[in-house]
């Protein structure tokens, strides 16, 4: 346990200049000097509660009217609720799916329900590398800093919308009589057939294909980031509303389970086509794991952060949707005294 405890003030002092030397590359010698900006408006509580309108733009499915903070955003791809099971509206076979269809499909109407979640950037595809790493990034910083969006008066808000991603990757989670996933729903929608078209989410009657992942369809990245942004939702929704949190931690354990299994762990290749195709799934395997740590304080998820950081982690990009190991390096240096909380 000692040996244990010193590699991990090691490697968070090791953390701390890593990013101790990017704020520097990012923030050099003399910018404090800088006085072209002085008279630009510094209130941050408005930058924060700018920023967060983003996801309410970007809402999709059939609860968007009652969640959305504007008045000029409706429900829309509606039909994402009846998405038909087939392998030619899926990417799954005919095969699994006659295999798995009191799963895929329990009420026998054929179809499966992926309304909701967020559209990606102004498109309408809903692509699931960055909208699993948006949900965790939301989740986390506001676990984080609760405290300044409740002083801000945007506690509210930011609730919805961890509930909103959280609520559609439950949604899109298949699980069998013992809690095991067994598809997930990672994508709804097609980049080269969407980005053809420019219309209001409200109006927009396009073909949209469903792109799961399975044990036949392995996507290690996207199952991990998306049971990263679960286990956010369990931290933050622990002591308010306990429920919701194990369900969403369940929901996690399955999604990380369902990464964990396969043979060989891969990147997905094949929904984003090209739009999101990320170039590794360590970093996100590992940011699973560690936020299961921090949910649960089991060893083995350390364990599991502790056999891959060393080779795989190199000295970071910015945290984005495709290199997540200044998160995954972040909460590994918080390891040692888990936040301070209980």
């Amino acid at each position: 346990m000692e040996n244990r405890n010193n590699t991990l003030r090691i490697k968070a002092a090791v953390t701390s200049l890593v990013l101790l030397g990017q704020a520097a590359a990012y923030f050099p010698a003399g910018i404090a000097s800088v006085n072209a900006a002085s008279e630009v408006e510094k209130n941050y509580a408005k930058a924060l509660q700018y920023s967060m309108y983003f996801y309410d733009a970007n809402m999709c499915g059939t609860e968007v009217g009652e969640n959305t903070r504007y008045t000029w955003r409706d429900d829309c791809h509606v039909y994402d609720a009846k998405l038909p099971l087939d392998d030619e509206n899926t990417n799954m076979s005919a095969e699994f799916i006659a295999k798995n269809k009191d799963i895929l499909d329990p009420d026998g109407d054929g179809c499966v329900d992926v309304a909701g979640g967020f559209h990606d950037a102004g498109d309408h595809v809903k692509f699931g590398m960055p909208e699993g790493y948006s949900g965790a990034a939301v989740g986390w910083g506001y676990y984080e800093f609760m405290d300044a969006y409740k002083a801000t008066g945007q506690d509210d808000h930011a609730e919805t919308i961890i509930r909103y991603f959280n609520d559609y990757y439950m949604k899109c989670t298949y699980l069998d009589e013992d809690g095991k996933a067994i598809a997930f729903c990672y994508q709804v929608g097609d980049g080269d057939i969407d980005h053809q078209y420019w219309n209001a989410p409200e109006v927009d009657e396009m073909p949209r294909m469903g792109w799961f992942a399975t044990d036949e369809l392995v996507s290690t990245d996207v199952l991990s980031i998306t049971s990263a942004s679960l286990t956010m939702a369990y931290l933050v929704f622990k002591d308010s509303d306990p429920e919701y949190a194990e369900k969403c931690l369940k929901y996690s354990l399955a999604l990380f389970e369902f990464a964990e299994r396969a043979d060989e762990k891969a990147v997905n290749k094949e929904g984003g086509k090209g739009y999101y195709t990320s170039t590794k799934w360590e970093d996100d395997y590992c940011y699973a794991a560690i936020s299961l740590y921090h949910a649960t304080k089991e060893e083995k998820y350390l364990d599991i952060v502790l056999s891959l950081v060393d080779y795989y982690a190199p000295s970071c990009w910015t945290y984005c949707w495709n290199d997540t190991w200044a998160a995954v390096l972040t909460m590994l240096a918080q390891a040692d005294d888990m936040y301070g909380k209980k």
